[in-house]
């Protein structure tokens, strides 16, 4: 694998708790030799998985490959007399996103139980505003915006470290416990759920940001939303983060939750067909000074000195008020090698409460990460 220049990545690379997982059931025996086979399957298969990020040049940082590496795993312990196993997959999201890591899970389970090897696929990670749709500039005060937020920040004449996150990150985990729990909707409920949709001409993600509104009693839900068939150089199957965010705010949501639900449904209509509006966050990236994009979360939430970058964190990624709630649905598989299981979404500190959704074989897992002392 040639080296890749890292853009949108570098968000997530000195920003805490990025960390996602997805745990899986597979109907089998465990045998370590088979497991290992099916690490190396899905290793071989995706040769960014084989790198090492390098950050000797801090202005531009790469994946780089890295010959001797293998997956890391630990075996918590013998369970060769077990008929159903599990594996909990987590990853970084410097490496790919939801979507991805699931992609990774089939091809593991698909290996293990029907021997299917996965295709090698050459990553292509997005590079710059013309990887996405026509249209995704920056609007002019954005622009104007993180034009002067760059200027303010090359007068400051300095950069973040990764020694110096690295200890910014551990106290921060120390400090801002993160609590997880999972529940789990039934095929017969999720059928009705469906029906629903459909009759009132809505989708199950906006349902399930109307339910977050209520339950959390709030007006503003940031959604995760899959972008592989609008960007360029895509290709089916490949590693990389290939996803965008963007806020639905409804100022006097309604009760009712169809209702509601279809007050969303038309917010979503517009941004979608705004790839300013949709493809915001990325075109933000794209724009800002690489080193800028280190400092945001450690200015914002550390002891790191900087107007600007304090001012791009609280401002424009929601670290002052910590308050967001966010939804990332992976949407639905059907396998035959995989039973069950659940996405557990990375717990940004921009948020208060993260869902992550995953539907297995008609059964739908909403697992949460949440800060509980804010």
């Amino acid at each position: 694998m040639k080296k890749k220049k890292i853009i949108s990545e570098r968000a997530h690379l000195m920003c805490p708790n990025m960390f996602f997982g997805i745990m899986i059931k597979i109907d089998r025996e465990f045998h370590i030799q088979k497991f290992q086979e099916s690490l190396s399957v899905i290793q071989a298969a995706h040769p960014i998985i084989s790198t090492v990020i390098n950050m000797d040049h801090i202005d531009d940082i790469f994946n780089e490959s890295r010959t001797d590496y293998q997956i890391p795993y630990a075996i918590e312990k013998e369970r060769n007399w077990e008929q159903i196993f599990q594996v909990l997959f987590v990853t970084h999201h410097i490496l790919c996103d939801g979507r991805g890591l699931l992609t990774l899970v089939e091809e593991f389970a698909d290996y293990y139980v029907l021997d299917k090897k996965a295709v090698c696929v050459e990553e292509q990670l997005l590079e710059s505003l013309e990887d996405l749709p026509s249209g995704s500039n920056l609007p002019f005060l954005s622009k104007y915006l993180v034009k002067n937020i760059n200027k303010n920040w090359i007068k400051e004449k300095q950069a973040v470290s990764y020694h110096t996150y690295l200890e910014f990150e551990k106290k921060f985990a120390l400090q801002n416990l993160v609590n997880r729990r999972v529940r789990n909707i039934p095929k017969e409920e999720l059928k009705e759920i469906a029906e629903k949709c459909k009759e009132n001409a809505i989708s199950i993600n906006d349902y399930l940001i109307a339910m977050m509104m209520i339950e959390e009693h709030a007006n503003k839900v940031i959604m995760a939303a899959d972008i592989r068939g609008k960007i360029r150089g895509y290709k089916q199957g490949s590693l990389g983060n290939y996803a965008t965010a963007y806020s639905v705010t409804i100022s006097k949501p309604e009760k009712d939750l169809i209702t509601l639900a279809k007050q969303i449904r038309s917010k979503v209509c517009r941004i979608q067909t705004h790839p300013s509006e949709e493809m915001l966050v990325l075109a933000c990236y794209f724009a800002m000074e690489p080193t800028l994009i280190d400092a945001v979360a450690i200015s914002s939430l550390g002891n790191f000195q900087s107007k600007a970058g304090k001012f791009a964190g609280d401002k424009m990624f929601g670290y002052a008020l910590r308050n967001g709630h966010s939804v990332t649905n992976l949407g639905k598989i059907e396998s035959d090698s995989i039973t069950e299981g659940f996405f557990i979404p990375p717990a940004s500190p921009a948020t208060i409460k993260t869902w992550g959704v995953l539907t297995i074989n008609g059964n739908m897992k909403i697992a949460e990460s949440f800060y509980p002392n804010k």
